[in-house]
């Protein structure tokens, strides 16, 4: 219940809960008492609440309506320069990457200079701006176009200063590259998963019972793999690993190995001769997938939109052309080498035997 002012009637809300527990002649009384103040409270003129604390919009009343003063937000919105976004967190970067710097000058009485661009740790991005120094008309804008590439640093970590009307804005880029791993591995030693589930134990001895709960959603997975590689590949391989031993891989879940129908560059889907209602990792706990040509050493790793028996859609198109004879699509595990073990076979020939950890962010 209201009163006049707006507020909600405490009487009213006291008096119904009396009423719910009194009976007899008192329980009467009670209802009466109500609605004699319904009666007072539905009489009186309905008015805008009046806020007793600042921070509010100015209160216009017209004709018994309370409406926002058009003029506010003026104060916040006009007299200065706004740059959107501040920040992008690219997270995995597995493909190259363009977003959108916007700029607005919101002054609407005068232009401002755009007179210069710093940068530190630009490695592995890039900014597409006009020539300096640039002049921005009242209440003109800009878009600058910030592309984050595949290949750079593993840790991405740049930040530009965008010097306009002698202020710097700063915009941070952050991410952590994936590097995709493309042989194949030696299939007479079975790739081995293994998932450890995080619980934690309450138990009650006294009627007997305990009960478990997850600490995580999904399982820990670690990966073990051997590959059978030619002298030359081990040592590429040997030096990828050495080089990466504190870094992100992209590493193909092989006993979910998929044979493609279909995977054209520039398009976003990926058409599949395998189903996919019975790959447990692809459709439970996947966010990526990487296509792999192991035949000619090349591999690209996509994030996954949407998946269906016979087709997996991604969220960017496909870049790099394939040679479908020779290529497989798998689940990407997001990994952190563990252990490597690298044994001659004979002089040419070398077996790499490596344990995959999850990587979890």
């Amino acid at each position: 219940m209201s009163d006049g002012n707006g507020y909600l009637n405490s009487s009213f809300i006291c008096l119904a809960k009396l009423e719910n527990k009194v009976g007899g002649d008192s329980a009467t009384r009670v209802s009466t008492r109500i609605r004699e103040l319904e009666t007072f409270v539905f009489s009186q003129p309905m008015e805008a609440a009046r806020p007793s604390f600042k921070g509010y919009a100015p209160v216009v009343e017209d004709a018994g309506r309370a409406t926002l003063d058009p003029s506010y937000g003026k104060d916040h919105l006009f007299g200065r320069v706004w740059v959107r976004p501040v920040l992008i967190e690219v997270g995995f970067i597995t493909e190259e990457l363009v977003y959108e710097i916007k700029i607005w000058n919101a002054w609407l009485s005068r232009s401002i200079d755009f007179t210069n661009v710093s940068v530190i740790a630009q490695d592995g991005t890039s900014l597409d701006y006009p020539a300096l120094p640039y002049t921005m008309p009242q209440s003109g804008s800009l878009v600058l176009d910030l592309t984050v590439e595949k290949d750079g640093p593993t840790s991405q970590s740049t930040l530009y200063g965008l010097t306009l009307d002698g202020d710097v804005y700063n915009v941070q880029i952050t991410g952590l590259r994936v590097i995709a791993l493309e042989p194949d591995i030696e299939w007479d030693k079975s790739p081995k998963i293994d998932y450890a589930f995080q619980t934690v134990m309450f138990q009650d001895p006294a009627r007997y019972q305990e009960q478990r709960r997850p600490l995580i959603e999904y399982p820990d997975r670690k990966q073990s793999v051997s590959y059978l590689l030619l002298d030359n590949t081990a040592h590429r391989i040997f030096n990828m690993f050495s080089y990466g031993h504190d870094k992100v891989f992209g590493v193909p879940i092989y006993n979910e190995k998929m044979v493609p129908s279909d995977i054209t560059a520039g398009l976003d889907i990926i058409q599949l001769v395998t189903s996919t209602d019975y790959m447990y990792n692809l459709k439970n706990n996947c966010q990526f997938i990487i296509i792999v040509d192991h035949d000619n050493n090349q591999a690209e790793i996509k994030e996954i939109k949407s998946i269906s028996a016979n087709e997996i859609e991604v969220e960017t198109v496909v870049a790099e052309t394939f040679n479908l004879q020779t290529t497989f699509v798998y689940p990407a595990l997001l990994s952190l080498i563990q252990a490597s073990r690298f044994a001659e076979e004979t002089d040419n020939i070398q077996i790499v035997t490596v344990d995959f950890k999850e990587f979890v962010a």
